[in-house]
């Protein structure tokens, strides 16, 4: 990977093809009820690993009670003419049926691995991590992070998924959704030297801080949509569930000038002190985790 440093003055023109690019790896898993409404829901990410192609996600977003019984959906991003995610407040996303035919899980990283549905694996749409590339970088990488912060400037991470505070019910009597795939600025603030043994308990974890500021979101607020979506991020209110619940299962990323890497599968977030954590596990812990249960991915 080519570091890219970013300053907060230039996030807004720096990220929104990244994003775009980024917005294709990725879906909601999404519980719904007998009337179509959602029940629970988490992130999982698109990975290819040979030519075999997956979902990975929290283990804990599978393992749910919630979804018992529950039809499954994956719902993603149409892409545009340009080959990047159509971005917009209004776009109407694309739904496949998800199975759960469990392939691997790990309960001390809590991220399972999960057979892509053919309708995904075969859709232009979608786009597959090649996991085993972005693996590499995540190791290259624990050495070296720290040299690149500095008071004024960073390697530019971002989180991704389809969090709580992204999630709107526009009609109560209707039912009419709104699942925002949401993406926000991060600082990582614990990336261990050393990949996981598969031994030592408890599992390292990739710990990052999001700015939990207006002006640190990556979208400008310009619509009373996008506001309601800031104030349940940064004002939440007590008979709201977790901001950023949903997350689980989504992408830490890093931008670099060569391309976007993932970093790690999102655990859970939490507001802590007045700013918001997210706890993640990094994707070379997860693919040897895997590789370590699954001999083959046949």
């Amino acid at each position: 990977m080519e570091p890219r440093v970013v300053k907060p003055s230039e996030w807004a023109g720096a990220m929104d093809k990244p994003i775009r690019r980024l917005q294709r790896t990725f879906g909601c898993v999404l519980a719904v009820d007998q009337q179509g409404r959602s029940v629970t829901k988490g992130t999982g990410v698109f990975i290819s690993i040979g030519e075999y192609k997956f979902v990975v996600t929290a283990r804990h977003v599978i393992r749910s009670r919630k979804i018992l019984g529950r039809r499954l959906l994956l719902m993603f991003t149409p892409i545009g003419a340009d080959g990047l995610a159509v971005s917009g407040e209004q776009v109407v996303p694309i739904s496949v049926p998800l199975g759960l035919q469990l392939v691997a899980e790990s309960e001390p990283l809590d991220v399972a691995i999960l057979r892509a549905p053919e309708a995904l694996a075969t859709h232009p749409a979608a786009k597959f991590l090649d996991g085993g590339k972005h693996a590499d970088v995540v190791t290259r990488l624990r050495t070296r992070w720290r040299k690149y912060q500095t008071e004024t400037s960073d390697l530019p991470y971002i989180v991704l998924g389809f969090p709580n505070f992204g999630h709107l019910i526009e009609n109560v009597e209707r039912r009419i959704e709104t699942l925002s795939a949401s993406p926000l600025p991060a600082y990582v603030t614990q990336l261990d030297e050393h990949p996981w043994d598969g031994h030592t308990m408890p599992a390292p974890q990739l710990l990052v801080e999001v700015d939990a500021r207006e002006q640190g979101l990556v979208k400008p607020i310009r619509s009373a949509r996008l506001r309601r979506i800031a104030r349940k991020l940064l004002h939440p209110t007590r008979d709201e569930p977790e901001p950023l619940g949903g997350f689980s299962g989504g992408e830490v990323v890093v931008l670099g000038n060569d391309g976007e890497f993932l970093l790690g599968i999102i655990k859970e977030g939490t507001q802590l002190f007045g700013s918001l954590r997210i706890a993640a596990s990094c994707w070379d812990d997860c693919l040897r985790a895997f590789a370590r249960s699954v001999p083959s991915t046949a």
